[in-house]
Formats: C-alpha cells, structure tokens, sequence
C-alpha cells in the first residue's frame, strides 16, 4: 500500500514547518520523480509536551484512511533520542519521528506490525528537516522502509500515556 496523504503533527509551527514539508517534497519526487504525495495542513501542539503531540498523533489516526502517514516532530529533551518509521498492526497507519513517547498513545491502540530506526547520518542542526523529512518522502514515494532504517524493537519504542484524568487537549 502506498501512502499518498501525510499529516504533520508537531511544535514547529513558524517556517520550520515549510522546511519540512519542502524537505519530503524534494525527497519524493527525487526518489520517484512521478510520485504523487499530498501533506495535509499542520497539526500543531503544545510546545514541548510529549502527551499533547501523544493525544494528537491518536487523533490523527482514528480519523484518517490507512494510506496515511503520521510524522510527528516534537522532541522535549535535550539528548537525541533515535528517529523511526513504523506500521500499525491494525489499519496499517504508518509513523515516522522521534522515540520520545509521542506515538505511544497510537501503538497502544493499534499495536506494530514493523519498525526501524531511521538511518543516522550524525548531527544534524534541524533534523525534522534533514532526517525525517527526507525519509518521509522517500517512504511516500516508493522506498521500503528496511532500506530507510534498520530493525528496532517494539519494546523500545517510548510510551507516554496520559494518567487518569489527564487533561490532554
């Protein structure tokens, strides 16, 4: 199944965000110069809270069609935790960006059926636009994700789930 729609959830909601969705641009019709992607409007949320972008990234999920992809931007901590690209078990939704909790709430729901830590290609000043951009729309355009990254185990994936009676949106 090829992804044709991809929703940006994130707190880059200046022109990072033009950066990033320039950067999957590029990097699809590089990869596949006849690939047709389309990238809803931004889904923006709370600066630096992991559970909004969780609450978010859930939201996102249980109303769109399973040839969407969910990147989600937001990182609240200062050391670079690894980038990935997975599957959902049910509906197939794929999700790329930061392991810091924010997909937690999603795989929670809707399970992995595959994962992989994005490719590293070192220290990158903006990596939403150098990193996950760029896998993104290799991804939308065709490329497998086992040569986008390399396996990750689902038991390392970061869960951040909102307590009872959190307030979340």
């Amino acid at each position: 199944m090829s992804v044709k729609r991809i929703v940006v959830v994130s707190d880059c909601t200046d022109v990072a965000f033009v950066e990033m969705r320039s950067s999957i641009f590029r990097a699809a019709e590089a990869y596949a110069p006849d690939a047709r992607v389309q990238i809803e409007p931004l889904v923006p949320v709370q600066p630096y809270s992991v559970l909004n972008a969780g609450f978010m990234v859930r939201l996102v999920a249980e109303i769109s069609t399973p040839d969407t992809m969910i990147m989600f931007i937001m990182n609240s901590i200062r050391e670079r935790t690894e980038r990935i690209i997975g599957r959902t078990e049910k509906h197939g939704f794929v999700f790329e960006g930061t392991n810091t909790g924010a997909v937690g709430w999603l795989i929670e729901e809707f399970g992995v059926a595959e994962c992989y830590e994005v490719h590293d290609p070192g220290f990158v000043p903006f990596g939403g636009k150098f990193v996950h951009g760029p896998a993104v729309g290799q991804f939308a355009a065709g490329r497998p994700m086992a040569e986008i990254g390399t396996p990750f185990p689902v038991e390392k994936i970061c869960r951040t789930l909102p307590g009872e009676g959190t307030i979340v949106h």
